[in-house]
């Protein structure tokens, strides 16, 4: 069964992440970093079955003079929850 860190789900998750996010930076003008910083796919093993993932989208906003990828600064912005 695939999980959270499952080959398959970085991939998708890379995917996500460089092709639908290239324009995502900016939703304010003028104002760079007011955009979508990126998107992670959290798994839920226990709704998962053969055939079928269920997962959730959690689409991270950047936060004040926020530059990592990854920092304690991040907000949630919007969360999708998809059956495939």
């Amino acid at each position: 069964m695939l999980n959270n860190d499952s080959y398959q789900i970085k991939v998708f998750n890379a995917y996500l992440n460089n092709y639908l996010l290239a324009y995502a930076l900016e939703n304010k003008e003028k104002h760079t970093l007011s955009g979508i910083k990126r998107i992670d796919i959290k798994l839920n093993p226990e709704k998962n079955k053969l055939g079928q993932l269920y997962f959730e989208l959690l689409f991270i906003g950047f936060g004040e003079n926020d530059y990592q990828f990854k920092s304690n600064k991040e907000k949630i912005v919007a969360k999708s929850v998809l059956y495939w």
